[in-house]
């Protein structure tokens, strides 16, 4: 549940939240929208479920009051957040084995003029 909430926080603290109405919704409906907007992507459909997070949000959006466009936007805001930590990611992990690697060569050089 406590990996849940960095999710949640994303989706309902991003401005195009509030990009199509007047008022936010209440975190009540969030708590009960973007659970099962997240069910949707897990469920293994071909090519990797494209569409369903998003197919999904429009329809609940749309039937907790909200507008439909709102529920794709705040769905393509969610996934740009998620490339964005990946790109992010990715460059740590290739920092990450740069130095690993001269680390791992230079513990090898030790360990041989050890012998």
């Amino acid at each position: 549940m406590l990996a849940f909430l960095p999710n949640l926080s994303s989706f309902f603290s991003s401005p195009s939240t509030w990009a199509f109405s007047t008022a936010p919704f209440a975190t009540a409906t969030h708590f009960f929208i973007i659970p099962l907007g997240m069910v949707a992507g897990v469920i293994p459909l071909p090519m990797g479920a494209l569409g369903a997070i998003e197919g999904v949000m429009q329809f609940l959006y749309g039937q907790t009051g909200g507008s439909v466009a709102k529920g794709l936007v705040v769905t393509l805001v969610y996934r740009l957040i998620t490339i964005f930590i990946a790109i992010v990611g990715v460059g740590f992990y290739v920092r990450t084995q740069r130095d690993l690697n001269r680390v791992l060569k230079e513990a090898r050089q030790v360990d041989s003029a050890d012998d």
